[in-house]
C-alpha cells in the first residue's frame, strides 16, 4: 500500500496508452437462477446439492411438505413420498444422487431415511432406524454413502450417529457420544468419514465438534470451541477438513466462522464477518474452499452470502443477491434470503428467497449456478463483475479496493488480484492493467 499513490498515477497513464479497446465492454454470459416450485403449496426450501446441480429439500404441497429433488435441464421437481406419514424433508444429497432427510411414519413418529434410485422411475426411500428411542433424522452423506444425523436414544437423549452399509443388509448406526452433556447432533460428513455437529458440553453449553475415527475403537468428539462467547455449531466439513457454522462473538453477535487445523493441536476458528449487519452464519463449504451462507446487512435484511479466500488475507463475503440482481435477466425477481449448499467441486448453489415476478409470489427455493463468480482471478478485468468488463467502474471498483473498500460483488480476492497471497501490491496493479489491456496475467 505504500506505492498506492504512484500506482494510481501510474494507472492514468497506463489507461490513457491502452486506448480505447481496453475499454470496450464485453457482457459476461448471463447468470441462470431457476426457481424451485412446489407441490401445489405456498413454499419450498433448498437445503443440500450436489456437482451434477440435483438439490433437495422440501416443498408444501396439498397434502402436506414432501421432500423433493430438482434434477435435470431445465430443472424437474420430483416428489420422493414419505415412509407411510404426512411430511418428509430433503436435508443432504451426495454425488450419486443418493438423498437422505427425515419423514414421519405412518405410526408418527420422525425417523431418518435414505432414497436411493431415481425418482418417479423406481426410487426407493428406506428408514434408517434410530438409536433405540422414538425418532431420528439424517442431516448429512458423504459420496461412500455414509450418513450422519441424530436419534433419539433408549434413554431418551438426542445423540449424533454415524451410519454405514446397506439399511436391511447390515446397515448400523452408531452413537457417537457427546461432548459431556446430553444432547449432540450431526450436521456433515466427508469422504474421509470426519464428522462435524454441535453437542452440549458438561457445563450444558452447546459447542461445534468434529469427530475424527472409528466409533467404538478410539473415535473421539472434540470441541472446536467458539468465537469467544458461549455457543457455537459446525454445518459442513469438506475433504481438507476445513469447518464452516457460526459462533457467538465476545459481544454476544452471532458470526459465521471457518476453522482449520487440528482442535488442541493449532487448530483455529477464525470470524468471516458480516455483510454490514449483525449476524453471519455459514452452512456449507466445497473442496474449493468456497463457503456459502447468510448474513444480515447493514440495513437489517437477510441476504445469501459467499465468502471467498482467506480470512485475514484478502477473503470476502459477496452479496449473492446483490450479485444476481446485476448478473441475472431476472434477477429483480428475487431477494436471496440464504444460500444452504454449494456443491462439492462445482459451483451449483441452492437456498431459498423471495419470489415475485408479478404472477407467483412466496417462498421459493432456488437452483443457482455461480461458476461465472468463481472464475480464477486475473482471467478478466470485470473487477465490479457487473457484465461489463473493463471499463471506468471497473478500475475505480479495484482502486477502491485496493484503499480497503472492495464493492459487495467484487468477486476478486480483495486486491490480490494475481491470487499469490498478497494483497495490493504493485504485482497486482500491474496485473490487472496487463488484463485490461487484454494481455496474461
Amino acid at each position: 500500500m505504500r506505492s498506492l499513490r504512484l500506482s494510481y498515477r501510474l494507472h492514468v497513464t497506463f489507461f490513457a496508452a491502452a486506448g480505447a479497446a481496453a475499454l470496450s465492454a464485453h457482457p459476461a454470459s448471463a447468470v441462470t437462477i431457476e426457481v424451485v416450485g412446489t407441490f401445489g403449496g405456498s413454499t419450498s426450501y433448498g437445503v443440500g446439492i450436489n456437482p451434477s446441480g440435483q438439490a433437495t429439500g422440501q416443498a408444501d404441497g396439498l397434502s402436506g411438505v414432501r421432500a423433493f429433488v430438482f434434477s435435470g435441464t431445465p430443472g424437474v421437481l420430483w416428489n420422493l413420498g414419505t415412509l407411510g406419514g404426512s411430511a418428509s424433508y430433503g436435508n443432504a444429497i451426495n454425488d450419486s444422487g443418493i438423498a437422505v432427510g427425515n419423514s414421519t411414519t405412518a405410526a408418527g413418529a420422525t425417523h431418518a431415511f435414505i432414497y436411493t434410485g431415481t425418482p418417479g422411475m423406481g426410487g426407493l426411500m428406506t428408514d434408517l432406524g434410530t438409536l433405540g428411542g422414538p425418532s431420528s433424522s439424517a442431516y448429512g452423506i458423504n459420496s461412500l454413502g455414509q450418513i450422519t444425523g441424530d436419534s433419539r436414544t433408549v434413554a431418551g437423549e438426542l445423540h449424533a450417529y454415524r451410519y454405514t452399509g446397506i439399511p436391511g443388509n447390515g446397515g448400523l448406526m452408531v452413537d457417537l457420544g457427546t461432548l459431556g452433556g446430553s444432547v449432540s447432533s450431526g450436521s456433515a460428513i466427508n469422504i474421509h468419514g470426519h464428522i462435524v455437529g454441535s453437542s452440549r458440553t458438561l457445563t450444558n453449553q452447546t459447542h461445534a465438534f468434529l469427530y475424527m475415527g472409528i466409533p467404538g475403537a478410539g473415535g473421539q468428539m472434540r470441541d472446536l470451541g467458539t468465537l469467544g462467547g458461549d455457543t457455537s455449531t459446525a454445518h459442513a466439513i469438506n475433504a481438507d477438513n476445513s469447518i464452516v457454522g457460526q459462533s457467538d462473538t465476545s459481544d454476544a453477535q452471532t458470526h459465521a466462522f471457518l476453522y482449520t487445523g487440528t482442535p488442541g493441536a493449532g487448530g483455529q476458528m477464525r470470524d468471516l464477518g458480516t455483510l454490514g449487519g449483525s449476524s453471519a452464519w455459514a452452512y456449507d463449504i466445497n473442496d474449493s474452499g468456497h463457503i456459502v451462507g447468510s448474513s444480515f446487512t447493514a440495513d437489517g435484511t437477510s441476504h445469501a452470502m459467499l465468502y471467498v479466500g482467506v480470512p485475514g488475507a484478502g477473503g470476502q463475503m459477496i452479496d449473492l443477491d446483490m450479485w444476481v440482481d446485476q448478473n441475472a435477466p431476472d434477477g429483480n425477481f428475487w431477494t436471496l434470503y440464504n444460500a444452504q449448499a454449494i456443491s462439492s467441486n462445482s459451483g451449483w448453489v441452492t437456498g431459498y428467497g423471495l419470489f415475485n415476478d408479478g404472477v407467483v409470489t412466496g417462498i421459493r427455493a432456488y437452483r443457482l449456478d455461480i461458476s461465472a463468480l468463481l472464475t480464477p482471478p486475473c482471467s478478466t478485468a470485470d473487477f465490479d463483475n457487473d457484465g461489463d468488463s473493463g471499463t471506468d467502474q471497473d478500475i475505480e471498483a479495484f482502486f477502491a479496493c485496493l484503499a480497503g473498500s472492495c464493492c459487495p460483488t467484487c468477486w476478486h480476492l480483495g486486491a490480490d488480484f494475481n491470487a499469490d497471497g498478497d494483497s495490493g501490491t504493485d504485482a497486482d496493479i500491474e496485473a490487472f492493467f496487463r488484463v485490461l489491456a487484454g494481455g496474461p496475467c
